[in-house]
């Protein structure tokens, strides 16, 4: 979303906007006198069978594991964190994103799945120990 923001307006304070808007209402934390979102970064391995030629796309959202769903917001939801292209039938690859924190503290998990190009689902998996 942020590469997105940043693309869409030749502009840089409207785009430095944008982006800005999409951590309203997220968890931040002052260091220094600055303002610092607060999150978490997740890391990954996707075992890719039979992917070869196809492309997988990984998403994530950020669930309360108290109402059992997804957050509101839009920067919480099916945000894309890797686009795949396998050249080989069985393939693993390792990645890291970054979940911006929402403001009340509470146990979270970040879902992620795993869909093939025709954006059916093959594999969803929650983080774990929980976030707070």
């Amino acid at each position: 979303m942020v590469d997105k923001e940043l693309s869409y307006d030749p502009n840089p304070i409207k785009a430095a906007q944008a982006v800005a808007a999409i951590f309203t209402n997220s968890r931040a934390e002052v260091v220094g006198h600055r303002l610092y979102p607060v999150g978490a970064l997740i890391s990954y391995t996707v075992k890719l069978d039979g992917f070869a030629g196809s492309q997988a796309t990984l998403k994530w959202s950020l669930w309360s594991m108290t109402s059992r769903q997804p957050l509101p917001r839009s920067w919480w939801r099916d945000v894309i964190a890797a686009q795949i292209r396998p050249s080989v039938p069985d393939e693993s690859i390792s990645g890291k994103f970054w979940v911006p924190m929402p403001p009340r503290r509470g146990d979270y998990v970040v879902q992620v799945v795993l869909t093939n190009s025709e954006g059916i689902a093959n594999a969803t998996s929650d983080s774990a120990p929980p976030l707070q």
